[in-house]
This record gives C-alpha cells, sequence and structure tokens, in this order.
C-alpha cells in the first residue's frame, strides 16, 4: 500500500508536479493582476492542475522516505505522516484551499491567491531536486550516471536561478498592476 522511496513513477510524478507549481504560481499572480479566466478549456486546465495537487497531498501519505541520519527507509505510516504532517503538509494545504470559493469576490479574494507562493519553494528547492534524481538511479549506480546526474543538478540549478530572476520581477509587476489598477478609485485619478 506504500509507495516506494525508491519509485520511479513516483519522482516522474513529481517532477510533474514541480512543473505543476511554476504553472500555478505563475498563473496565480496573472490572476491577481488581471482577473481570472472565463474560457472553458482554461478553466478545465486549471481545475485538472488542482486535482493533481490534492493527488499529491494524498500520495505524500503513502510514500515512504529515507531518514536523512541514518539513510534507512522509514515505512510506518505514522512516520511518513507526522514527517509530511511536520514538513510540507501546511504549505501544500494553504496553497490549494479555496478562498475564491468562501470569500465574495473582490480585492481580498484575489490577494488569498497570493497563498500559493510558498508551493515556490519546491519548485527552488535544490535538495528536493537532488532527491528526486536519486530516485532515478539504479541499485548499480555507475560513474557515467553520477556525472550525468550531476550535469543535470548544475543545468536545475542555472535554470532555477534565471527562473527566480524572473519570477521576482514578475512578482513586482504584478503586485504593481493589481494595487494600481484595484486599489486606486477612479477619483483618486480625477483628483491626480
Amino acid at each position: 500500500m506504500l509507495i516506494s522511496a525508491d519509485s520511479k513513477w513516483k519522482s516522474f510524478f513529481d517532477i510533474w508536479i514541480l512543473f505543476l507549481v511554476g504553472y500555478s504560481c505563475f498563473s496565480s499572480l496573472f490572476y491577481v493582476a488581471f482577473t481570472t479566466p472565463s474560457d472553458p478549456i482554461h478553466k478545465a486546465w486549471d481545475f485538472f492542475v488542482e486535482i493533481f495537487f490534492y493527488a499529491d497531498i494524498v500520495l505524500n501519505f503513502f510514500s515512504e522516505f529515507k531518514d536523512p541520519d541514518t539513510k534507512q527507509t522509514i515505512s510506518d505510516f505514522k512516520s511518513i505522516a507526522k514527517k509530511y504532517l511536520n514538513s510540507w503538509f501546511f504549505i501544500d494545504f494553504i496553497s490549494i484551499f479555496p478562498f475564491h470559493k468562501l470569500l465574495p469576490t473582490g480585492a481580498l479574494t484575489k490577494l488569498f491567491r497570493i497563498a500559493r507562493m510558498p508551493r515556490m519553494i519546491k519548485l527552488i528547492d535544490v535538495n528536493r531536486f537532488k532527491n528526486l534524481l536519486k530516485g532515478f538511479e539504479g541499485p548499480d549506480c555507475d560513474d557515467e550516471t553520477i556525472v550525468h546526474q550531476y550535469f543535470v543538478l548544475y543545468v536545475y540549478n542555472v535554470f532555477r536561478l534565471i527562473i527566480i530572476a524572473i519570477f521576482i520581477t514578475y512578482i513586482i509587476g504584478c503586485i504593481t498592476l493589481f494595487m494600481s489598477n484595484d486599489l486606486n478609485s477612479d477619483e483618486d485619478v480625477e483628483e491626480g
């Protein structure tokens, strides 16, 4: 019933989740600055992405992990749940909580979309990516595989720094646009 710590499909799933995290962070800021899409295909895609995040939360409760100190695989459900609840669960839960369904639409609802930004930590966490790469190595790992993994990790670090720079610029632009459009009333524009 538990998912092995060395499971290749779980590693692929986690990489897919990283891509979806990037999309979710980008789209959440876009929705804050502008508006949520009315296109049914776009809405369906966002729903599809959210389903994957719900699945990720459930799968994390059933995923074995390696103890960082002993390097032994932990297969006890209670220990797995405790580790997840004390690490990523709060960020994952807040990131997918449907504030837009519970609050009236408006500026406050848009600002609650920013609560999805802590998910970005998963995207820029180098150790998380390194652990994903280790999920692809087999029991008989040779030097060429190790060199290949270090190269992929190096490329990921460069990519990560570029994404961080672009994303910081994007965050500043979206928040500035949100503040200028939604927080300034027409009276302020007429007076100024």
